[in-house]
């Protein structure tokens, strides 16, 4: 060892050959030299990363809370899936872009602040320029260097598919089953149960109603453009039903108010329901078979006089205004001594009576019913004057019950629903049904109610169906111009397919409807109906 020397000054002080140094002061946090520092862009870099990823998370807390956010266009979502995706991924790869550049501008500000204080060592350097550029750090004496580089680029390198995950819409298809009920119009215990004063009201009176009215010639209308290949809607009860109703009763998952439909508050009862919980705001597709009414329509014209049978008579009468003088209208009655069903009032359905004014710039069309008993109905038409095309056209009409395929389609709303009914082929004859009773009184009020002073609206829409099957002839379009055309084949083809079974179909619905309505003041099932006169539907 070797001994310590020291050394004396001429004072006698001792002095050491160990040199003083100075201690750095210890560090004190400044609060207010903290936020002078952070002014300028280090706020602004905080600023904007705070605010994106408040906005990142709280969107996703909101969408997680919801389970989903619904899109209620999903036509147009489909049409334009792909250019969407693509938008979406572009926004999400700005997004990624915007928080990977606040993430480099922020390692970059501290480095700043650090050469411009204390300093910093060249590897500490390098590595932050690094870390700042998202590259990754290969040296494998520092695992924490490799593990954090590798952190850094999977967390910035995610985002881009984070937010396209989070923003891009989706289609979910959740699949369940659907279970139901409704009325039998073949059930044997509805027709002997039903109450007088229900079958009275919804065999009768429903085709007065005026919110069902205009319904019976557009359902006619409908069908025979089916025939034509041009596809139109037909509204029932608010819900939208493609070509036609197919005699079905629209069931929904939710009850329905009827107020806008039927008299006094009545309500139409939900009918269905699903297995499981599913949120709302989806919009939902499903199929079910139901039971639907309908018709075997066959029409061929005839002769028929005061002595053939069935007779038919057709009486013109000129009509006196106030003042007893000839007026232009005239009232034609037209009556045959056929047996048919009768109105609660008495009044038969083998007699039919109008006024209109007769002429060449004018037309009426008379109809009648007959039979019934047998579990088919004779309706004779006769027109005039603008609709002599139709000459006497006689239809046998045999309703009946069948099955059909229902499909629909609604955005979260009962009202919003869109339907298309496909009618399987067969059927059970409804022998002498009150639903057979109220599609000819339909058909019969659509008559009456249609024929106006000088046109019908039911010959407009026939001539319109005729022309539209002759547009590729011009030989048979000028006839229907001018209201002369006698091609039975076209007309019998329209009538015998499509009108009257489509009007049939539509009667069928709205006599669903009327049995199936409940309400504290509802005149049919308030009488009481019977307590399970339905059947399951299937599942679909």
């Amino acid at each position: 060892m070797y001994p310590a020397q020291s050394s004396a000054d001429p004072g006698g002080r001792r002095s050491s050959n160990f040199s003083d140094k100075t201690l750095p002061r210890p560090r004190k946090f400044v609060l207010r030299g903290f936020l002078s520092k952070l002014w300028g862009p280090p706020l602004y870099i905080i600023c904007g990363q705070l605010m994106l990823q408040l906005a990142t998370w709280g969107f996703f807390a909101y969408i997680l809370s919801r389970r989903f956010l619904p899109l209620r266009d999903t036509a147009t979502l489909d049409d334009w899936y792909k250019p969407l995706t693509w938008l979406c991924t572009q926004i999400s790869a700005g997004l990624a872009s915007l928080s990977c550049f606040l993430f480099a501008l922020g390692v970059q500000q501290s480095i700043a602040f650090q050469l411009h204080g204390e300093g910093m060592p060249m590897p500490r350097l390098i590595v932050s320029l690094q870390i700042a550029r998202r590259s990754f750090i290969g040296d494998l004496k520092n695992l924490k260097l490799v593990a954090l580089s590798f952190a850094v680029m999977i967390a910035t390198g995610a985002q881009t598919a984070g937010w396209s995950n989070l923003i891009t819409p989706q289609f979910l298809n959740i699949k369940s089953s659907i279970t139901g009920r409704e009325l039998d119009l073949s059930s044997p215990l509805l027709q002997s149960t039903l109450p007088e004063s229900t079958r009275e009201f919804c065999v009768y009176n429903t085709s007065n109603l005026p919110a069902l009215t205009v319904g019976q010639t557009e359902s006619g209308f409908a069908a025979g453009n089916e025939n034509q290949g041009f596809p139109t809607s037909v509204i029932l009860l608010g819900q939208s039903f493609l070509t036609s109703t197919g005699g079905i009763l629209p069931l929904t998952f939710v009850d329905v108010p009827l107020d806008s439909w039927f008299p006094d508050p009545t309500t139409l009862p939900a009918a269905l329901s699903i297995s499981g919980d599913l949120p709302s705001g989806l919009s939902s597709d499903y199929s079910i078979t139901q039971q639907g009414y309908t018709a075997d329509v066959s029409c061929t014209f005839q002769n028929l006089t005061r002595d053939s049978t069935p007779s038919l008579q057709v009486e013109t009468k000129p009509l006196e205004d106030e003042d007893g003088n000839d007026s232009l209208l005239s009232n034609i009655i037209m009556s045959s001594d056929c047996n048919g069903p009768t109105f609660p009032d008495g009044s038969p359905f083998n007699s039919q009576s109008v006024d209109t004014i007769p002429g060449d710039g004018s037309g009426s069309i008379l109809m009648i019913a007959c039979g019934g008993s047998g579990g088919s109905y004779t309706l004779i038409f006769s027109g005039a004057d603008l609709y002599s095309f139709i000459e006497t056209m006689v239809c046998t009409l045999a309703p009946k019950t069948t099955k059909v395929r229902v499909d629909y389609s609604y955005d979260d709303s009962p009202n919003s629903t869109f339907i298309e009914t496909l009618t399987h082929s067969g059927g059970s004859p409804d022998l002498g049904g009150p639903a057979g009773l109220s599609a000819v009184t339909t058909i019969y009020n659509m008559m009456y109610f249609s024929q106006g002073q000088q046109s019908n609206i039911v010959g407009d829409q026939l001539q319109s169906l005729i022309l539209n099957g002759n547009l590729g002839d011009a030989a048979s379009i000028l006839p229907v111009m001018v209201g002369g055309i006698r091609d039975g084949n076209a007309l019998l083809t329209v009538l015998k397919e499509n009108y009257i079974r489509g009007v049939t179909e539509y009667s069928g619905s709205v006599f669903r409807a009327c049995l199936s309505a409940t309400g504290q003041d509802a005149p049919f099932l308030a009488t009481g109906l019977p307590p399970n006169p339905d059947h399951p539907d299937e599942r679909g």
